[in-house]
């Protein structure tokens, strides 16, 4: 008898999840950030996208990381440090907003700042979210039938 196929916690949802965040990085990348509405429109749009990554980071650490924590301690803690570092990421891009919103003269070393940080937390998330779906799914594989 063929052994059934194991349930993927991560990969469906972290395709939305890329989804926004390689829609995100684009806006940012090709906004200017001295139109009034093409700053507000890139805001939101960042907003929105850092709401979905906390969400699901929620999610994660109210449904899964429980059961982790019993089938790999060392995992659970390497990934809740994940996501601790993945706030302060999005705390990092946040955290440049009003300071661009605000400048006249710094306004283009800012929105380059912007998009590097926008481009580090992407990277971050696409590091972090392999690591869901190869490591994660294979200890509570291991875990729990």
């Amino acid at each position: 008898m063929p052994t059934p196929a194991r349930h993927d916690m991560f990969t469906l949802a972290h395709k939305a999840v890329r989804h926004a965040l390689f829609q995100v990085a684009a806006l940012v990348a090709r906004t200017d950030f001295d139109d009034d509405a093409e700053r507000a429109t890139a805001e939101r749009e960042l907003a929105s996208c850092l709401a979905l990554l906390r969400g699901h980071a929620e999610l994660e650490d109210r449904i899964v990381f429980p059961a982790l924590l019993h089938a790999d301690p060392e995992l659970f803690a390497s990934l809740a440090l994940d996501h601790t570092r993945l706030e302060q990421a999005a705390i990092d891009v946040e955290s440049l907003l009003p300071r661009i919103a605000a400048a006249t003269d710094e306004r283009p070393s800012f929105s380059s700042e912007l998009q590097r940080r926008c481009n580090a937390l992407v990277a971050e998330h696409l590091r972090h979210m392999g690591r869901e779906e190869r490591e994660v799914n294979a200890a509570l594989w291991a875990r729990f039938d």
